[in-house]
């Protein structure tokens, strides 16, 4: 299935075409990339290739990578001093010359469907900008033991609904369709150091369909090295930074306080602030409405156990 190159003209650096171009970021990522890239060649799909950039590694990233690229010719690998995940995928993403840019980070698994599977939804669909899919998550210790899968369907509207709270996408599941987001203006926001996905997404959401696709094309790897378990501060305030901006272009704008409790109930939620976290939700209700972006079923739930939340007893 080839595609037409000027569906996506890109600016300044160009890379190989294909209809399908794999973006990896890797800092010092030596430990997990070989498991990575190898899933990437067990795919069941022919049209793509893999744009690896090295964002200022230390250990072995690079020459492992190059090891590879020596014997595979659809792996092209970048070195830059550290710019940050962001930075780097806004680089890929202008020089990629390709319809859909599929997102893979360097310690995580693509299972074989996976691209074919994303491309069919896509190619289907040609109002998506963009499709995620359900996951599983393995420990780096023990990756036969699956600890955690999500597979379910959400459309835009329950999709949207759900990131009006919290981010229910792995970013290592997302394909983007290239041409909608330079069309809509649509980039990684390079102040965020982390929660850039979850940024994205919640600016993607208010202009163009997304969708998360039921099937598990993905294993996710957690492992001590991640963002969010070395820095889970900076994580909740870059989540709430997005938050506010998804919630204030609806036309609602809690407290900073009120839009934590929101966020993280079970830490922040208490019962004298109930009623009016609740109005926060109506009014966000009306606004994502307006926007016919409203699955009032999931909003519901969302209450009912913001409710349960606040009201559960503390421990002193």
């Amino acid at each position: 299935m080839r595609h037409d190159p000027a569906e996506s003209d890109a600016p300044a650096e160009r890379f190989p075409e294909a209809l399908v171009t794999v973006a990896i970021i890797a800092r010092d990522a030596a430990a997990h990339l070989e498991p990575t890239l190898a899933s990437l060649r067990a795919q069941r799909f022919d049209d793509f290739n893999v744009v690896l950039l090295d964002d200022g590694s230390t250990d072995a990233t690079a020459a492992l990578a190059e090891r590879c690229a020596a014997d595979w010719p659809r792996l092209r690998v970048l070195r830059q001093p550290p710019r940050g995940i962001p930075a780097s995928r806004n680089r890929i993403l202008d020089g990629a010359r390709c319809r859909y840019l599929a997102i893979l980070d360097a310690d995580d698994l693509a299972l074989p469907e996976r691209l074919a599977t994303q491309v069919a939804f896509l190619e289907r669909h040609p109002d998506c900008a963009l499709c995620a899919s359900g996951y599983e998550v393995f420990a780096s210790e023990s990756p036969a033991q699956v600890l955690n899968r999500r597979a379910e369907r959400l459309d835009r509207r329950r999709l949207a609904t759900r990131l009006a709270f919290r981010n229910p996408v792995l970013h290592s599941s997302v394909m983007l369709r290239v041409a909608a987001l330079r069309t809509l203006g649509l980039r990684y926001d390079e102040r965020y150091a982390c929660a850039e996905d979850y940024e994205l997404l919640t600016r993607t959401a208010l202009v163009a369909r997304i969708d998360m696709l039921p099937e598990v094309l993905v294993r996710y790897r957690r492992h001590p090295a991640q963002s969010i378990a070395r820095l889970p501060d900076a994580m909740r305030g870059h989540h709430l930074h997005a938050m506010a901006r998804l919630w204030r272009d609806c036309g609602v704008e809690p407290s900073p306080a009120d839009l934590a409790a929101l966020a993280f109930p079970k830490q922040s939620a208490r019962a004298a602030a109930l009623p009016r976290l609740l109005a926060h939700v109506g009014q966000l209700r009306a606004g994502l409405a307006a926007r016919d972006l409203l699955d009032a079923p999931e909003l519901r739930r969302y209450a009912r156990h913001l409710a349960l939340d606040a009201l559960r007893p503390r421990r002193r």
